[in-house]
């Protein structure tokens, strides 16, 4: 059975709450798909950001994730990626920022 656009109605649902608690959040990459970690199971959300950490804390700040629980991931030469994940609205989500090095080597 091939799902539809309907099984992410929880998705849809849970950003639009999210766009109507932080309407001020800095724009981000937005996903709904499928999430495996030990932390959040399910259909529900990828959020990204890009080249700032400001904008990743704003976000990890709106939805309550976890800074303790935070994984800075290697890119090799092009940069970092920090990743968290929670819940909002009951649905999982997994927060994304992606960071170049600061000082690339020449």
């Amino acid at each position: 059975m091939t799902d539809t656009i309907h099984s992410q109605a929880g998705a849809v649902q849970a950003l639009a709450a999210i766009l109507s608690a932080f309407p001020t959040l800095p724009t981000a990459g937005l996903e709904a798909m499928e999430l495996a970690h030990p932390d959040v199971q399910g259909l529900g959300l990828r959020i990204s950001t890009y080249d700032t950490p400001v904008h990743f804390e704003q976000w990890r700040e709106a939805l309550a994730v976890n800074p303790d629980r935070l994984v800075l991931v290697s890119l090799n030469s092009s940069g970092h990626v920090l990743r968290g994940h929670g819940c909002f609205a009951g649905i999982p989500v997994q927060l994304l920022g992606f960071f170049p090095l600061l000082n690339p080597a020449a």
